[in-house]
């Protein structure tokens, strides 16, 4: 009597046959569902995906905004303008006689408690007035403090004049010099505007999955 394995089909259903010689060559872990085969495979690690999600998500806009909120805010108290003798010159501690810094320690404290405010409350459009206008002021404080100086300069180049205290403060203008709280300014505006930024292109990009 002829063996037969397990196998074993006759000749005319070989070919019916033959999907169950490869499934008999394949592992046991092949033949099982594809959820129950993943489901011992190493997951993923989720802190991955909140990181994915922070960058993608409204995190990263809301994070600029309050950076950048912040950063203005500090810079309301940094030296702008360095003038020999006279010392350094800030947003909030100037002289009297500066109306430019009076009026820009409003608008720029104003313009970091309103960026908080917005990127607390989601509404990042609004940061884009924040920022220009923080960026607006600070531009605007150095022209009028160059115009002022150039002026005053020109003044005591008069040959007739003998005003000493001129002439001394157009020698401390001629050797003035800006100071590191412009960068922290507008890098403040710079995040704000950012975070603004941001949210749009995530708003467009949202647009286009849809």
């Amino acid at each position: 009597m002829r063996n037969r394995s397990f196998f074993y089909f006759p000749a005319r259903t070989k070919e019916q046959a033959e999907p169950v010689w490869r499934a008999a060559r394949l592992p046991f872990s092949a033949l099982l569902p594809l959820g129950r085969r993943n489901r011992g495979a190493e997951q993923p690690d989720p802190s991955a995906f909140r990181l994915q999600k922070l960058w993608r998500g409204s995190a990263l806009p809301r994070l600029l905004g309050l950076c950048g909120g912040a950063v203005l805010a500090a810079g309301a108290a940094a030296p702008l303008i360095h003038i020999p003798i006279a010392g350094s010159i800030s947003y909030l501690q100037h002289p009297n006689y500066f109306s430019s810094c009076n009026i820009g320690e409003l608008v720029i404290l104003a313009a970091a408690g309103l960026s908080i405010v917005c990127a607390l409350l989601k509404r990042f459009k609004l940061l884009w007035l924040t920022g220009t206008i923080a960026l607006a002021q600070l531009i605007a404080t150095l022209a009028i403090f160059q115009h002022s100086a150039a002026a005053v300069v020109a003044k005591a180049d008069q040959p007739d004049l003998v005003d000493p205290m001129l002439m001394w403060a157009s020698a401390a203008l001629q050797h003035a010099r800006f100071e590191w709280g412009i960068a922290v300014i507008g890098a403040g505006a710079a995040m704000v505007l950012a975070a603004a930024a941001c949210e749009v292109r995530k708003g467009r990009r949202d647009d286009k999955a849809a």
